[in-house]
């Protein structure tokens, strides 16, 4: 997998906690964490990193596609190497 744009929703069907879990499974590295108390989306770079968002970006990060939790555990990691 190379790495992308993504933001995933955070919400009771998709916990904070399991996202970052499957973020970082497949390598993404946390970065620019604001460490929000309601965190509500996370966003990623093409540049490997993600991190938080306490309220709605849709206008900020319209071209990157909403992924889901689902979606997340079936990519795999980066190979490095």
């Amino acid at each position: 997998m190379r790495f992308k744009n993504m933001k995933v929703e955070i919400n009771d069907s998709q916990p904070l906690d399991e996202v970052v879990v499957e973020l970082e499974r497949i390598g993404f590295k946390k970065a620019g964490w604001v460490g929000y108390r309601n965190v509500s989306f996370i966003t990623t770079s093409k540049l490997g990193f993600y991190t938080d968002h306490a309220v709605s970006f849709w206008n900020v990060f319209g071209d990157s596609p909403l992924t889901t939790l689902v979606e997340l555990k079936d990519l795999e990691a980066e190979r490095h190497g």
